[in-house]
């Protein structure tokens, strides 16, 4: 604020750069594509892809045009769910890993934004877990019986541990990240440029994928909740 005292963030006060959520959302829905069981599902799974898909190049700034499929929506009822899948698939996959190409500089770019938030987050989460603790452990009624404080130490130890690992995980710098996702990606691509109808490898390789970016996109837990009076 312009005035008073700084407030500390939360989770809860932070808005994820649109570029990183239109890439979760082109995720989740080719995750869902991927896994539709009825024409329904699918339908809604491929509008929120194509959503995702010129999102993703509108927030990038990309050159590539995105264009949607809307012959796929009236030819569903008349088509097999797992051909319309694989068409579907066939279609969005190839545009959106051009798409990523150019738009790599600029997820690298909002990661690190998104990052940086989080990096005050669990530094500040740290230090009041680790404020209420020493309180805790120099205490007169802990310092005066050794059998209390040894059951102190090692009831808090796996709470001192997840505050280390908030540490590390949020001062890995993401672009190595994006560029093992983009070569997933583009693997994932080629294939279907060449796979012949053969859906269940591609459907298992989507979803593996489609859970391995939700670990790059989405924010960390805190243990704020963890050290509490």
């Amino acid at each position: 604020p312009e005035c008073g005292p700084p407030i500390a963030p939360t989770a809860a006060s932070f808005k994820q750069p649109d570029l990183i959520a239109d890439l979760k959302t082109y995720f989740n829905a080719l995750q869902a594509i991927a896994t539709a069981k009825d024409a329904q599902t699918f339908d809604t799974a491929v509008q929120a892809l194509s959503s995702s898909v010129a999102n993703v190049a509108k927030a990038a700034g990309a050159s590539a045009s995105i264009q949607s499929a809307p012959t796929v929506f009236s030819t569903i009822a008349q088509t097999a769910v797992q051909k319309a899948q694989y068409n579907a698939m066939r279609q969005y996959i190839p545009a959106m890993d051009q798409l990523l190409a150019e738009a790599a500089p600029a997820i690298t770019t909002a990661l690190r934004e998104q990052q940086a938030f989080y990096i005050t987050l669990v530094t500040n989460d740290a230090k009041d877990g680790m404020s209420f603790l020493n309180k805790l452990y120099q205490s007169k009624g802990v310092a005066k019986d050794p059998a209390s404080a040894l059951g102190i130490y090692t009831a808090t130890a796996p709470i001192i541990e997840e505050f280390q690992a908030e540490q590390a995980s949020v001062r890995t710098d993401p672009a190595t990240a994006v560029s093992a996702l983009l070569a997933a990606h583009h693997a994932l691509a080629q294939a279907l440029q060449s796979n012949k109808d053969e859906l269940s490898a591609i459907v298992a390789t989507v979803t593996g994928i489609s859970s391995s970016v939700q670990t790059l996109i989405t924010a960390p837990a805190t243990t704020s909740q963890t050290v509490s009076p």
